[in-house]
C-alpha cells in the first residue's frame, strides 16, 4: 500500500507500508522487490521522497545497504551522481541479530543499492545499536 503526503514547499513523501511472507512460503511474492524498484524509480523520477516502511522478511544483519564509493570520492570525485553534495559519511548501521543474513536479504539488499536506498534499523537516532524487534520462542531478531 503506498500514500502520498503533499508537503508545502517540498517534494510529495511517499510512504509504502509492505509486507512479504518468508522465502519459501506459499504466499511469497517472487516479483516483490521488481515492482517496488519500478514504483521506485518512478517515484525519485517525479522528484518524490520514498520512506517504505514494514516487514520484507529479509535478515541482513549488519551488511552493506549501499555501494562503497568512498574510491570516487578520494579519486574521482567528477563522477559522483550527487557532486560535492555526495555524503562522504553514512551513518554506521549497527544490528544486535546475530543470526545472520537469511530470508529475502540478496533481493533487499540489492533494492537498496540500486536504488540509493538506506535501511534506516541500527542508523538513526533512538535506534543505534538496532534491537531485535522479533520475539518468538525460538529467538529473537531484527527483520529488516
Amino acid at each position: 500500500m503506498w500514500l502520498q503526503f503533499k508537503r508545502s514547499g517540498a517534494a510529495p513523501l511517499f510512504l509504502a507500508v509492505m509486507y512479504d511472507p518468508p522465502k519459501g512460503s506459499p504466499y511469497a511474492n517472487e516479483g516483490l522487490f521488481d515492482n517496488i524498484a519500478v514504483k521506485v524509480g518512478m517515484i525519485q523520477d517525479l522528484g518524490g521522497s520514498i520512506l517504505l516502511t514494514g516487514d520484507f522478511n529479509a535478515r541482513t544483519s549488519a551488511a552493506d545497504d549501499y555501494v562503497d564509493c568512498r574510491y570516487f570520492v578520494d579519486h574521482m570525485p567528477d563522477m559522483l551522481p550527487l557532486g560535492n553534495d555526495f555524503p562522504k559519511v553514512l551513518p554506521e548501521r549497527h544490528n544486535s541479530d546475530k543470526g545472520g543474513l537469511k530470508g529475502w536479504h540478496n533481493e533487499f539488499l540489492d533494492l537498496c543499492r540500486s536504488l540509493g536506498l538506506l535501511i534506516l534499523n541500527g542508523r538513526i537516532a533512538g535506534d543505534e545499536s538496532g534491537e531485535c524487534i522479533c520475539f518468538t520462542n525460538g529467538g529473537s531478531s531484527l527483520v529488516d
